[in-house]
């Protein structure tokens, strides 16, 4: 197909070209200040870190580490090198989602940023020719390229800057990048099994939907959207958790789908029906775990700051647009409007607030909800089917007025040093108990453990005065198969009081180790008391260590840790200013 055709006869997508769009203008100082970084050369990694990549980057050199890696068959190229560095860091700028910041910027401030964009998509072909070097090792980050150019593709369908011989030239890379996918299929749907498979069967899906002039596209897309609606499936439980156990893979996975089912709505293509049952519940329990206040959710999981079709100025923590989007693709209703909505083509939504009840329970992941005015806890309790991510059964999470007071200190980076590896994962770095200093379970390598905690189960109730939650899991492999621990937490109804009684069952030879990790703003806020099962006064061990809202980053978090033989009686209480 010429490029002259495709500007007459292109596919359906969410918008016809620039021209065609009705968002209303906002020339928000954010992005404004996101577009001068960019013509510097200085890009937003992981939604946080800014970098300098200088003049004339050449996508294979590692701008932390200064490591440039070579153009040889992607499967000869380690994703784990201490000499490398972190992989992610190459891929991160080659995912292109920057370009959103770009397009939108152009938008809104009817600045033509065509010649900038074309030119970062040529210098990328340029630099990476087809299956060689790291940015075609993993197909997520492929699949990502495709659907991110796709985006700008339409949105400078009549740009001058988009010549024929460039629009011959990106089609060619696509097409490639498209056959990658699909001829290595089969690692992220058999043996990975999470948003990567997700990414890559729905780009496949796609393909023939946006590329139907593209060779065997007609296939993939025949085999992809089966493939996609197993993995929905498969990935998303019953109860709407995620196997992931991460709420920043969910919001990738939401994000998908939003994608998917609006093109597929579009196309007149539909899924099977669970996918849109599994989107449904989807929603349901990210908006129950959300602070309403400020939008965000628990720090939970993984989190390796992906957020991969940035449509608004807010913050990468701040979860609402992306849900009010699948929202609007589903029912037309969101919560508040978003810029979002309507460059997904979806317009005159109507508002609808989602009522958070006081108690919820997700049995099949693990979590547990209370919903207690101004305040929110949050409990895990989980048996494992799926590969966890952390060891934090049992972690607790509060938040109140918007602020998340004792939280989860988060990932930081995939490929790290010791100190910092042994403390984000473990139970170190969790609301919860260790026994022995030993972990819930047996860490193997990388993002491995063994031993999952299979046996595991809770309850959440309400009384008069109260909410409780009781759950317990059997783990700390290394110590033997009996060890038991128990966990009580009784909230006030209407106060900022909660009492948390944590017993350990056949353990009374080792020393167990009660970690509270705490905001270091509101710290000063927070009251706590510990006794052990004995009655007697504990105290702590004051710590500053660390917490990382984004992938990368470091902030200071202070941890207490309490120290016992027969168990411990926490009494919290918050008084904020």
């Amino acid at each position: 197909m010429t490029r002259n055709q495709w500007r007459k006869e292109a596919p359906l997508f969410f918008f016809d070209s620039k021209e065609s769009l009705v968002v209303p203008k906002n020339r928000n100082s954010d992005l404004k200040r996101s577009f001068d970084e960019i013509k510097v050369n200085t890009y937003t990694y992981f939604s946080k870190t800014k970098i300098s990549l200088g003049e004339n980057y050449d996508w294979l050199t590692n701008p932390v580490t200064k490591y440039r890696y070579r153009l040889k068959h992607w499967s000869k190229i380690k994703d784990l090198s201490k000499e490398a560095g972190d992989i992610k860091y190459v891929w991160e700028k080659a995912r292109f989602s920057f370009l959103y910041d770009l397009i939108r910027y152009d938008y809104h401030f009817e600045e033509d940023c065509a010649a900038l964009v074309f030119r970062e998509i040529d210098s990328f072909i340029d630099h990476n020719p087809i299956n060689l070097g790291p940015n075609y090792k993993c197909s997520q980050e492929i699949s990502l390229r495709v659907l991110n150019w796709t985006f700008a593709l339409y949105y400078y369908r009549n740009s001058e800057e988009l010549s024929e011989e460039r629009f011959d030239k990106i089609m060619n890379s696509i097409y490639w990048q498209l056959h990658h996918v699909y001829h290595n299929i089969n690692f992220s749907r058999i043996a990975v099994r999470n948003n990567h498979a997700l990414t890559e069967t729905l780009m496949l899906f796609l393909s023939g939907l946006l590329f139907p002039f593209l060779p065997n596209t007609t296939k993939w897309t025949k085999k992809g959207k089966k493939w996609f609606g197993e993995e929905i499936g498969y990935q998303i439980y019953k109860d709407g958790t995620f196997l992931q156990f991460s709420m920043n893979y969910h919001r990738v996975a939401i994000q998908l789908l939003t994608w998917g089912i609006r093109l597929a709505e579009i196309h007149k293509n539909p899924f099977n029906s669970t996918v849109y049952d599994r989107a449904e519940k989807s929603l349901n329990y990210l908006r129950t775990c959300q602070d309403q206040k400020s939008g965000r959710l628990p720090n939970y999981g993984a989190n390796d700051g992906a957020l991969f079709f940035k449509l608004t100025d807010d913050d990468y923590r701040i979860y609402t647009s992306q849900i009010n989007d699948l929202s609007a693709v589903l029912h037309r209703e969101v919560s508040e409007h978003d810029e979002s909505q309507l460059w997904y083509g979806i317009a005159n939504c109507e508002i609808k607030p989602f009522a958070q009840g006081k108690l919820a329970s997700y049995p099949i992941g693990g979590h547990y909800v209370i919903n207690d005015g101004p305040s929110k806890t949050f409990v895990k309790c989980a048996k494992y089917k799926d590969r966890p991510g952390h060891a934090d059964n049992l972690h607790l999470d509060i938040w109140l007025n918007g602020t998340n007071y004792i939280w989860d200190t988060g990932s930081y980076k995939y490929n790290t040093v010791k100190k910092y590896s042994q403390f984000f994962s473990h139970c170190y770095g969790h609301n919860t108990v260790s026994v022995d200093n030993k972990n819930q379970m047996l860490k193997g390598s990388r993002f491995i453990w063994n031993y999952w905690n299979k046996k595991a189960h809770a309850t959440i109730t309400e009384k008069e005065d109260s909410f409780e939650f009781n759950g317990q899991f059997t783990g700390f492999p290394e110590l033997g198969n009996k060890i038991v621990h128990h966990r009580k937490v009784v909230k006030a109804k209407k106060t900022n009081n909660w009492e948390i009684v944590d017993t350990i069952k056949n353990a009374n030879v080792y020393v167990s180790q009660q970690y509270w990790h705490f905001n270091p703003k509101t710290y000063d806020q927070i009251r706590i008391n510990c006794i052990d099962g004995e009655g007697n006064v504990l105290h702590p061990k004051i710590e500053e260590k660390w917490c990382s809202n984004y992938y990368g980053e470091i902030e200071p978090s202070i941890r207490y840790t309490y120290f016992s033989k027969t168990g411990f009686k926490t009494a919290i209480k918050i008084k904020p200013v």
